[in-house]
């Protein structure tokens, strides 16, 4: 009886130290779908809890903005991304997005005491942030707050600062950094997946990922 007693303790104990957060659906507009593990695609829920492995798609003239811990994910139009993994861990949250197509911006907010591993995948690039507010599709990134370290796949990089914005293509060397207001992009949508119908972004590269990490 005492040995279940210690087992049920340790278990509970574990179970605080390393949690699984929440990513939910806070606002949408126009079509927004969800694909939850092993299920098919259905129409988006204001509040709607994604799981861990959750797909979210969005359409023309669409967006959706997600709640991930103390991180503030828009979806912009045409974008498909997943939610690979959430969990809280010993004063520090880890968030991993998969973004498969398309564009996002996204913001960190500083919680005392917390460090944030904040990851997102894309099929071109990797960036390491110092900051907490950019918008980023793999082959563009913008900078609205802080400072990004912007690399390639062969990993060569650029800072970009605050008001600024780069581009990758293919294997280029980030482009230096230029002011926002005069580069803004025009485009939401800049990688393709294969098979993609015309009119949805560029070519898609070689896999990065982009981390942001707010102490």
């Amino acid at each position: 009886m005492r040995k279940i007693l210690i087992l049920t303790i340790l278990f509970l104990v574990s179970a605080l130290l390393f949690a699984q957060e929440q990513a939910v659906l806070r606002e949408f507009s126009g079509k927004v779908e969800v694909m939850p593990p092993g299920k098919n695609w259905e129409p988006a829920a204001r509040n709607l809890v994604l799981p861990q492995g959750t797909v979210i798609s969005t359409g023309f003239n669409s967006f959706a903005t997600i709640q991930a811990g103390s991180s503030m994910i828009q979806v912009k139009p045409l974008t498909r991304m997943a939610v690979a993994e959430l969990v809280k861990a010993q004063g520090e949250q880890k968030t991993t997005l998969d973004l498969k197509v398309g564009r996002v911006r996204a913001k960190v907010e500083k919680v005392e005491g917390l460090e944030h591993d904040f990851t997102l995948k894309s099929p071109v690039s990797t960036a390491a942030v110092r900051g907490t507010d950019f918008e980023y599709s793999g082959n563009q990134l913008q900078v609205f707050d802080g400072v990004v370290r912007y690399l390639n796949a062969i990993s060569q990089g650029r800072t970009i600062t605050r008001g600024e914005q780069s581009s990758i293509q293919g294997l280029s060397a980030p482009a230096a950094p230029e002011e926002a207001a005069v580069a803004t992009a025009k485009t939401e949508v800049s990688t393709k997946p294969a098979g993609a119908p015309e009119g949805a972004g560029g070519k898609v590269s070689l896999t990065g990922t982009l981390k942001v990490t707010v102490k």
